[in-house]
């Protein structure tokens, strides 16, 4: 469960990853930070160094940062 606020690594988009990154690319980017928690099961997400806002992600795209 995710709440506002909460530290989180999105994923790379896998068309992206699979078509034109390289290998070694890596799977998880961020940290974002959770902007708004919708109850049908995706979120939006706050890029803090930019001050922009993801479109809606689903939740099997998102993990917590524990860092």
């Amino acid at each position: 469960m995710f709440l506002e606020g909460d530290l989180v690594l999105k994923s790379v988009d896998p068309v992206m990853r699979k078509m034109s990154l390289p290998k070694w690319t890596p799977k998880w980017e961020g940290p974002y930070i959770v902007s708004k928690v919708h109850p049908n099961g995706h979120c939006i997400l706050l890029d803090p160094d930019h001050g922009t806002t993801t479109g809606p992600i689903n939740f099997k795209y998102v993990k917590k940062c524990y860092a």
